[in-house]
């Protein structure tokens, strides 16, 4: 029997706001860095040298300018009302990926001349109070959010 690649595809990997699948999104980047501290000495030896600090995460997506359907509805009244949306990044259903509280920071329209109109979104982490449970956080694939 031949052995199997299983690498994820990118179509298969799932976007939610709460606990509702979206749908309508498509070409979605998870961007995760670190920021870094500069901890260059005059001993460094002539190499600037940096440690690790805060990780940052910021997920851009497309979604169809579908004013009926509800995960278009919900991102909009988020970006014009300032309101904070629960939302799992996955790499297949119950996957690894970031859950995260996150406020919606773009919310662009694009009108292709040959294309369908499409909301190009940012939204990243944001203070959703001291609760941990809402602090963002890696999912394994085994351990619930």
């Amino acid at each position: 029997m031949a052995d199997t690649i299983r690498i994820p595809l990118g179509a298969n990997a799932k976007m939610y706001i709460g606990n509702e699948e979206v749908k309508i999104a498509r070409d979605v980047t998870l961007t995760l860095e670190k920021g870094e501290a500069n901890v260059t000495t005059r001993g460094s030896g002539g190499w600037e040298e940096v440690l690790a600090t805060n990780k940052k995460a910021s997920i851009e997506f497309d979604i169809l300018w579908d004013k009926q359907n509800t995960s278009f509805k919900t991102l909009a009244k988020a970006f014009f009302d300032d309101e904070i949306l629960e939302f799992k990044f996955l790499d297949g259903e119950g996957g690894t990926g970031l859950h995260a509280w996150c406020g919606v920071f773009k919310f662009s329209r694009t009108e292709g001349l040959e294309e369908a109109l499409m909301a190009q979104c940012m939204v990243k982490p944001t203070y959703a109070g001291s609760d941990d449970t809402k602090k963002p956080k890696w999912l394994d694939g085994t351990t619930p959010p």
